[in-house]
């Protein structure tokens, strides 16, 4: 019977713990950094490449504890991650979206909460790593 709870204990060890899905942005600082795409439709053809850019990307997006949606017309959809769901496009275009309103764009916000890169989409996602990786906190998790 020991055995039992000596293998048990040793299993849920190495069992980590998910975040639980957080209902706004503010809510994944300190844990996460976050790439908010906008667009006027989920259909949008520069969207739908981006996302399948960033999909293919999504090893280094987890290596560097990204959340990635898209606020695309009335809907928020899921890319990396899971989006907070107390937030609407509408809210996150009202603080994030970007002036100039580029048909498709990019919010980073680090995870300390600063918006750390905009851009017009299509991007590359290496000049996303590229801005992360050069973060003082991302270069001290890399240590």
């Amino acid at each position: 019977m020991s055995k039992f709870f000596i293998a048990a204990a040793t299993l849920l060890a190495g069992v980590s713990v998910l975040p639980a899905a957080s209902a706004t942005l503010e809510d994944l600082r300190w844990n996460s950094r976050v790439l908010v795409l906008f667009a006027p439709a989920a259909d949008d053809p520069v969207l739908v490449r981006q996302i399948e850019a960033l999909r293919g990307a999504a090893a280094g997006l987890g290596e560097r504890d990204l959340v990635v949606f898209a606020a695309a017309g009335s809907r928020i959809l899921a890319v990396q991650g899971s989006p907070p769901s107390g937030e609407t496009s509408a809210s996150l275009a009202a603080r994030l979206r970007p002036k100039d309103k580029a048909e498709v764009s990019a919010v980073l916000i680090g995870k300390d909460g600063g918006i750390k890169w905009r851009a017009a989409a299509p991007f590359p996602i290496g000049a996303v790593f590229d801005t992360i990786d050069a973060m003082p906190m991302r270069r001290s998790e890399m240590r």
